[in-house]
């Protein structure tokens, strides 16, 4: 799936995050015309005084800087919902299934946007 500019604002930023959280990992992704889907990690940070920004902290920070980025460089007003989904991947399977579902999204986006009955 080819980018979009405000496609491509969203990718280079959603891989900025590692740099603003060190305890982040940016797993699988991918990034699609109308949404998102990413398996981001955390990890314990060894500073006891610091602990991770919670998770919907890290998903503020993205949308921000993406929107800010998007609405000076091409004028988009509405990029992003307000909410999010989330979801806990508590073991090897649940994983595996996730990164099933992001590696077939586009297929799946694009079957469902060029058949619509």
């Amino acid at each position: 799936m080819e980018l979009m500019p405000a496609g491509i604002i969203a990718k280079k930023q959603l891989l900025a995050l590692e740099e603003r959280f060190i305890y982040l990992k940016v797993g699988e992704y991918v990034i699609m015309p109308d949404h998102i889907h990413a398996i981001l990690v955390l990890s314990n940070t060894s500073d006891n005084h610091t602990s991770p920004a919670a998770l919907h902290e890290i998903v503020c920070v993205f949308k921000s800087l993406t929107s800010r980025i998007c609405r000076q460089n091409y004028g988009i007003e509405k990029l992003f919902q307000r909410s999010f989904m989330e979801h806990i991947i508590r073991d090897k399977e649940d994983y595996e299934i996730r990164k099933r579902y992001i590696y077939e999204n586009p297929v799946r986006w694009y079957y469902r946007h060029t058949f619509q009955l």
